[in-house]
């Protein structure tokens, strides 16, 4: 791929020509009829470990079937319909069969409030919905007049049934889409503020798509690639890259959440997942746990961390490895790695990660352990991830270079900014959209960055996110806080200090792996409160606290801190479906105790240089 790299400027040709009024019913259909009898999705039992193949015509005449049926429900081409319900083979044949009948499919995500569901509903004027339970559908009909079909009552084979011997209706459809029709509206569930309709179009959905298959193509286009979606399909990269690989050669596998997710992939044996870091920080802590509480295992771990932070820098850079390397790379495999590789069920390959910026212990210790880790960037507003790093392609720390089609600069203020085919042309129902693209039409991402001589893309920050303390002094709080966060015991971390002399630290405390460190330490086992006040977690992670500080300027470095009891969730409201944390809303509920550990005089709090 050859990039087209200026001072503050990347840009990566098309890879695909994109023929007018290609969507993604129409790619799916192509596959059924090039390769009928191949599984496309495999699904899972109710059994439990069993996965049952469905070939690639089956599926078609699945959408075809259920598409007619939902004509005769009453679906015109325009209408918006919501499919509120958990990832599932059902939320993907519902979602499809939608788009190739012209509807505009509206996801719900299931943490969304009863607020927010009736702004979805009323601001995309949807009057049909799809839910996965009756709670559910009593939840929409209880904020708007709405028809609702339910999955777990059976009304999806209900449909099938209904549609079965569809004369035509559906294809015809499909064939009158142009490229310029809305497939989806998705309400951007974000950090701050109500959320906000992006529609995007037919073109945007498969332009991305097409492109990004030649950029992937061990990832997800080989027919070896099986691809196991747990994150919300409600999520524009989960639901992208499930598209990927029902319009590639591989197979893709639905569960509904990470509850049971070692379970899972041991059971679907994934060559590739889509993951956000807070996923794989969950899995890298219960491999660590599990050594925590044995003296020779914690120290056999850490060993084998160094052996894949030292093997990745040599990967990236392509160097050749001697022999002495590769033997301590085999006995830390022996040791270490083959475990965790079958905790990912012994035939992972390809890791994507997105949604938030990715630790560099984390991406330091799957790359050398042997993952091809790839961190990569989007938004909703251009159609899913953009940027990424890929096999040919790729630097630690980076979120890569520009997928085919895009183009990438960086303005004056540090602002990434974007343009191509995959991007919208404005949020729904809003008639200004200055705050949205630059006068000549590249869209403000939000987010701060540079892009390097080769054309790799880093991004440092939001920009909403930037603190001005008293001094004058403009603080990115995202270095100190990925720093913290490399500690064990910590969890999340918000930087605070807007106005103020300096920069505080708001800590939560990782319940996962609370236990084996307390049993390391020889401390009796406690919960999150408890530990939050024990002066052993304090000393700690005070230490953790300055060993970040150094990596920092004095301006930036966390000079006081409080353990908050619990954790962010999404049931609490501080983490959005992507696991992104609502720092507005974690400002305001702790409100009292930030500004307790600004107030002269009191003991609240931690101070870091004690």
């Amino acid at each position: 791929m050859s990039l087209a790299v200026a001072p503050g400027y990347v840009s990566n040709p098309l890879a695909v020509d994109v023929p007018a009024g290609m969507s993604i019913p129409k790619l799916i259909h192509m596959r059924s009829l090039r390769a009928p009898d191949e599984p496309m999705i495999e699904r899972k039992t109710e059994l439990g470990s069993a996965w049952l193949p469905v070939r690639a015509g089956e599926f078609w005449q699945q959408i075809r079937s259920l598409g007619a049926a939902l004509i005769d429900w009453g679906v015109d081409p325009g209408d918006a319909v919501v499919l509120f319900a958990p990832t599932s083979y059902e939320w993907t044949l519902i979602d499809v069969a939608l788009q190739a009948i012209g509807a505009v499919v509206v996801p719900i995500y299931e943490s969304d409030s009863p607020a927010q569901i009736e702004w979805i509903i009323r601001d995309s004027g949807a009057r049909k919905a799809w839910t996965q339970n009756r709670g559910q559908g009593a939840l929409v009909q209880s904020v708007a007049e709405i028809d609702v079909a339910v999955i777990d009552e059976g009304d999806v084979d209900r449909f099938l049934a209904r549609g079965v011997g569809a004369n035509g209706q559906v294809e015809e459809r499909m064939e009158a889409l142009t490229s310029t029709d809305v497939a989806t509206i998705v309400y951007t569930s974000g950090t701050t503020g109500r959320p906000r309709g992006v529609p995007l179009t037919h073109a945007n959905l498969a332009v991305t798509i097409l492109q990004d298959l030649p950029f992937f193509p061990e990832a997800v286009r080989e027919p070896s690639v099986r691809l196991l979606l747990f994150l919300p399909m409600a999520h524009i990269y989960a639901r992208t890259a499930g598209y990927m690989a029902l319009v590639g050669n591989g197979v893709c596998g639905h569960v509904p959440n990470t509850r049971n997710l070692v379970d899972d992939m041991v059971s679907f044996a994934p060559t590739t997942i889509g993951a956000v870091p807070r996923v794989l920080e969950k899995i890298y802590a219960a491999a660590k746990a599990k050594a925590a509480p044995s003296l020779i295992k914690r120290t056999i771990f850490s060993w084998c961390e160094k052996v894949a932070a030292q093997r990745a820098k040599r990967l990236i850079a392509d160097e050749e490895e001697t022999i002495g390397q590769r033997v301590v790379y085999r006995i830390a495999r022996a040791l270490v790695f083959s475990k965790l590789e079958k905790m990912l069920g012994g035939n992972m390959r390809y890791i994507v990660s997105g949604g938030a910026p990715l630790a560099a212990r984390i991406e330091r210790f799957f790359t050398g352990m042997g993952m091809r880790l790839y961190q990569g960037y989007g938004l909703t507003e251009v159609s899913g991830g953009v940027i990424c790093n890929n096999h040919s392609q790729r630097k630690l720390g980076s979120v890569g270079v520009p997928t085919p089609g895009t183009s990438v600069r960086i303005a004056a203020d540090g602002e990434v900014e974007l343009a191509g085919p995959c991007l919208f042309d404005g949020y729904y129902g809003e008639s200004s959209q200055e705050d949205v693209f630059t006068p000549d039409g590249w869209f403000r991402t939000g987010d701060l960055g540079r892009i390097d001589e080769e054309g790799f893309v880093y991004i440092s920050g939001r920009k909403k996110e930037l603190i001005v303390t008293a001094g004058g002094k403009n603080v990115q709080p995202t270095l100190v806080e990925e720093a913290i966060r490399q500690h064990p015991l910590v969890s999340q971390v918000v930087a605070v200090g807007e106005g103020q002399p300096f920069i505080a630290a708001l800590l939560t405390l990782d319940s996962d792996a609370l236990p084996g460190w307390l049993d390391a330490h020889k401390l009796p086992r406690m919960d999150q409160a408890a530990a939050a006040t024990n002066e052993r977690v304090h000393e700690a992670l005070a230490r953790a606290i300055a060993r970040a500080n150094e990596q920092v300027s004095r301006a930036e470095s966390v000079r006081k801190f409080t353990i908050l009891p619990g954790d962010f969730t999404e049931a609490n409201g501080l983490l959005t479906p992507s696991l992104k944390v609502r720092r507005a809303m974690v400002c305001e509920r702790y409100a009292s105790e930030i500004a307790a550990l600004y107030a002269s005089g009191t003991k609240v709090g931690v101070d870091v240089d004690r």
